[in-house]
Parts: C-alpha cells; sequence; structure tokens
C-alpha cells in the first residue's frame, strides 16, 4: 500500500508540473503575439498617418466672402404685369482656391446665376422658405461649376446682400 500511495503522489507531481509547464508556455506565446501585433502596428501605423495627414490638405477655418458685383436683376411676368427682382449676393467659403475660381470664371457664373434666377417661382420667393430654398440652389450651382474645373473646396453659403421685388 505504501508503494500505491507513493507511486499517485508522483502522478499528482508530474501532472502538475506538466500543467505549470502548459501555463508557462501559454503565456510566453501569448507575450510573443502580443509583441508581433504591437510591433507591426507601430512600425506600419505610424507611417500610414503621416501620409494620410500630407495628402490631406488643410481645411482652412476663417470665412472668406466675395461679393459679386454688379447686382443680378432679373423680370417676371406675373398675371400679366411685369414684376422684378433685384439682388446682391455674397458668396462664402473656407477655400481661397474657390474664390479665386469664383472670380475667374465670372461671366459664367453670373450667366448660370441669372439663368437660374429666371427659373425661379416669383410666389415662391417672397416666402422664407423660398429665399433659404434660393440660397443653398445657388450655393450648389455654383459648387457645379467649381466641380467642372476641377477646383479644390466648396462654396459653403450665398448671402443676400439686398433682395428687392417689386
Amino acid at each position: 500500500m505504501a508503494e500505491a500511495e507513493q507511486v499517485a503522489e508522483g502522478e499528482e507531481a508530474s501532472s502538475g508540473g506538466n500543467k505549470k509547464l502548459i501555463i508557462i508556455f501559454a503565456i510566453v506565446l501569448l507575450v510573443a503575439i502580443g509583441g508581433s501585433v504591437a510591433g507591426t502596428l507601430f512600425l506600419l501605423g505610424g507611417e500610414s498617418e503621416e501620409a494620410v495627414e500630407e495628402e490631406a490638405p488643410p481645411v482652412p477655418t476663417k470665412a472668406i466672402y466675395h461679393e459679386l458685383r454688379p447686382a443680378f436683376v432679373v423680370n417676371y411676368v406675373i398675371s400679366g404685369k411685369p414684376r422684378y427682382l433685384q439682388t446682391e449676393l455674397s458668396v462664402m467659403s473656407r477655400y481661397p482656391s474657390a474664390i479665386e475660381a469664383v472670380i475667374a470664371h465670372a461671366p459664367l457664373v453670373r450667366a448660370r446665376v441669372l439663368s437660374f434666377l429666371t427659373d425661379q417661382s416669383f410666389t415662391e420667393l417672397q416666402t422664407e422658405d423660398g429665399k433659404r430654398a434660393l440660397q443653398e440652389g445657388l450655393a450648389g450651382l455654383l459648387n457645379e461649376v467649381l466641380a467642372e474645373h476641377d477646383i479644390e473646396g466648396t462654396v459653403e453659403n450665398v448671402l443676400f446682400s439686398s433682395f428687392v421685388m417689386q
């Protein structure tokens, strides 16, 4: 019986030693994998972030305004009566390249704005919602012109300096 007890204790000791060895091996393996992943992210992650920062142009935060002169005058005929819209517009952007393009392509911009204004409903323009829709439509129109000429940046807003309807 004494021999049986010694054999049982020997098996428990050897199985406990095997368990410890397996646990130590698993910990070493996890540390090695974690180190490998961390090293890879450190080496590859740093370069890609710098490359992305260099490629993306900085977005200016200061608003730039440009007034479109002279005023726009559009004729409407409502119920057989002549009606007029006279408005002065200013363009707002945070990109100098967008303002420079609006200035450089002024004849095209004026022609497109006049065409857009004549397509509007005189009665809708008398409401606040109609004026807001006009501002949004004009900003979209100017952004289309910029996109046609591959200009970086956008027109953020079109503002009315004056808006007279008769």
